[in-house]
């Protein structure tokens, strides 16, 4: 598994390389020489930009255009693989979400990760800019679904899929969301506090169609963002309290 994120990969892009290109170089190499039958790989959603506007929603036919390492080392994995013979599908996954992903160790857990934290220890929700970005969150058990149905589907033969929410909630609505449920979980009131952004830290909006995996496999997600929340929450309580 490669350092999630482009400001990890920024850290330490040598070691990002060798996790991202070569690792799945090699992995790739192992998996032809001993006839396994499907190269499942995860990639994301920052193949197709990362800071530049484009149309929305993303489809898995448009061109990439990586404009971070982190895209741009997705990128590369992704064209050894369509390039190498071997049966692949690859998955680009939008912001995956849920618990245990590191959000009491990691101190860059992203928005959610940097609101939930702050509601749980009864902080200010802290909001940059206006709050008007729009995010694409998708469950981890939704993703773990599309990758298990992908599996059990014997006809998938080199496919690309987007894996998402199918819609986008701002992070202003995220922060209010956050800050209610939590008020309903630990009987808080969470307050939310517009600061000026610092510059380079507002995307524009990343909405990745859904619809070729709902028709080539029958996935869809079944998990609301409220419903994964509360569950982040609920088993997060004990750990930061």
């Amino acid at each position: 598994a490669g350092p999630a994120g482009n400001n990890i990969c920024m850290k330490d892009p040598a070691k990002a390389t060798l996790s991202h290109a070569v690792g799945t170089h090699v992995i790739l190499r192992e998996a032809i020489d001993n006839g396994v039958g499907m190269f499942i790989f995860a990639s994301t959603q920052s193949v197709y930009t990362t800071y530049k506007k484009r149309a929305m929603p993303f489809t898995e036919d448009m061109a990439l255009e990586p404009d971070d390492l982190y895209g741009a080392l997705k990128t590369m994995a992704e064209h050894e693989i369509r390039d190498s013979g071997a049966n692949y599908a690859i998955l680009r996954f939008a912001n995956v979400y849920g618990y245990g992903n590191g959000l009491f160790i990691s101190k860059t857990g992203g928005a959610m990760g940097n609101f939930i934290k702050a509601a749980i220890s009864g902080s200010e929700i802290a909001l940059y800019g206006t709050g008007g970005q729009g995010i694409d969150y998708v469950h981890i058990d939704d993703v773990s679904n599309a990758v298990k149905t992908i599996i059990e589907k014997n006809s998938i033969r080199n496919e690309i899929f987007n894996i998402g929410s199918g819609y986008l909630i701002t992070i202003e609505q995220l922060a209010q969301l956050i800050s209610i449920l939590a008020g309903k979980k630990f009987g808080i009131d969470t307050k939310i506090k517009k600061i000026p952004a610092p510059e380079g830290s507002i995307w524009p909006d990343r909405l990745m169609s859904i619809k070729k995996i709902n028709e080539k496999v029958g996935w869809e997600p079944g998990i609301s963002i409220n419903d994964g929340i509360s569950e982040i929450l609920e088993k997060s309580s004990g750990v930061s309290r």
